[in-house]
């Protein structure tokens, strides 16, 4: 998870592969993807929110799957 890049292409480059993303949600990260495509962390540097989203992306296999689906469309 980057913190430090102006686009996010780390987060392009991933969802190219179907990979579903959990970005935090700062200027960057958030405008190179929508909400139907990532999990976003509203606290940057919240390691207990980004710890819940890792969770629940990984329990939520319906979610994970979606996710993964609307990235590599939207790619």
């Amino acid at each position: 998870m980057s913190t430090l890049e102006e686009w996010g292409a780390t987060i392009t480059e991933t969802t190219a592969y179907r990979t579903p993303v959990i970005a935090y949600n700062i200027p960057g990260l958030r405008d190179s993807v929508y909400q139907h495509l990532c999990l976003h962390v509203s606290g940057l540097g919240d390691v207990e929110q980004l710890a819940k989203a890792i969770t629940h992306l990984l329990t939520d296999h319906e979610l994970r799957s979606r996710l993964a689906e609307n990235a590599y469309r939207h790619t």
